[in-house]
């Protein structure tokens, strides 16, 4: 059994939610202190797909679930990037309280697009 790598997300403040992250397996979004609610952004799905080393041939259907942990003290808000699609119940963003997480699957569409499905939000961290 593989155990989750855990990428740390440490910025004050909004962020590009990488690859490198992603495959991190379980996001962990610390570092805001004394700020209000802001907005993490996933990079756009082509780089998504070439950090996957997959680039130029991507195979659709290629997925991967992962963990967005929001141990920050603020709510967040996920925002999709260019050639990503985000299906959460308010649409085209999905916002987090601090102290929640959110599983998401991350699924290749295309050469240059994916799309990330919340398959569960909100659970107690």
């Amino acid at each position: 059994m593989l155990l989750p790598l855990d990428g740390q997300l440490t910025t004050n403040g909004s962020a590009t939610l990488t690859a490198a992250l992603i495959l991190g397996l379980n996001i962990t979004r610390t570092g805001p202190t004394g700020f209000g609610p802001f907005v993490d952004t996933f990079d756009t799905a082509a780089n998504i797909i070439a950090g996957f080393g997959i680039a130029g041939s991507a195979p659709v259907g290629t997925a991967i679930e992962f963990t967005y942990n929001n141990a920050s003290n603020a709510s967040i808000t996920l925002a999709a990037g260019t050639g990503v699609t985000l299906t959460a119940e308010s649409g085209a963003s999905l916002s987090i309280a601090n102290g929640k997480v959110a599983t998401l699957l991350l699924t290749v569409t295309g050469l240059a697009t994916v799309s990330i499905v919340v398959l569960f939000r909100n659970a107690t961290s």
